[in-house]
């Protein structure tokens, strides 16, 4: 009896859930659209730029080259810490969060600038 019960329960279950998530995934707000737009176009922007330093430091015969991009790597780092944290963001962290996303990436990409003028 309780298996049937349970055997119950469980098949409702999995006729209500693909309803659920196609109401919750269906015509999100804008706002929810742009906060996702935004989130991936700045993954795409870090993993390129990761992918770029990555293939300079593994090509590299010289140390030093390698030593300066260390720099580039913490900058790295530290923007995708954040920008993890956006993505789970509260609205009412999301600008705040996104500011400091947006500060620190410039300075990785001026990072990035100087270390590639080999400063």
């Amino acid at each position: 009896m309780k298996s049937k019960f349970f055997s119950l329960v469980l098949g409702c279950s999995l006729l209500i859930l693909p309803a659920a998530i196609a109401a919750e995934t269906a015509n999100p707000d804008p706002y929810t659209q742009a906060v996702a737009t935004y989130i991936t176009a700045a993954g795409q922007q870090l993993h390129a730029i990761r992918n770029e330093v990555d293939a300079v430091t593994k090509n590299a015969t010289d140390p030093a080259v390698k030593q300066r991009y260390v720099r580039v790597y913490a900058e790295l780092d530290r923007s995708a810490r954040i920008l993890d944290a956006l993505k789970t963001a509260e609205t009412k962290d999301f600008d705040r969060l996104k500011a400091e996303f947006e500060l620190t990436r410039d300075k990785m990409v001026k990072v990035l600038d100087a270390v590639r003028r080999g400063e």
